[in-house]
């Protein structure tokens, strides 16, 4: 039986490491409430999937619609 992996765009990424540096919530929730895993969330970090951006000013809207992740300032 094979698995089937699932594959993030790189927006995705990009909106799921801005939205791990911003919200308040711990990296595991945030990964959590993507629905990937927490090491993966933490690898698109190391990688530089995104530039940290002002995480203690900004209040950060999310919305997922299918496999997007959408973030709003």
């Amino acid at each position: 039986m094979s698995v089937i992996r699932a594959k993030y765009d790189e927006e995705f990424k990009k909106n799921a490491v801005k939205l791990s540096y911003a919200s308040p919530k711990s990296v595991k929730q945030v990964a959590s409430d993507l629905g990937i895993a927490e090491s993966m969330l933490y690898r698109w970090r190391k990688e530089g999937h995104s530039v940290k951006f002002c995480v203690n000013s900004c209040s950060i809207q999310t919305r997922i619609q299918g496999n997007k992740l959408w973030v709003y300032k």
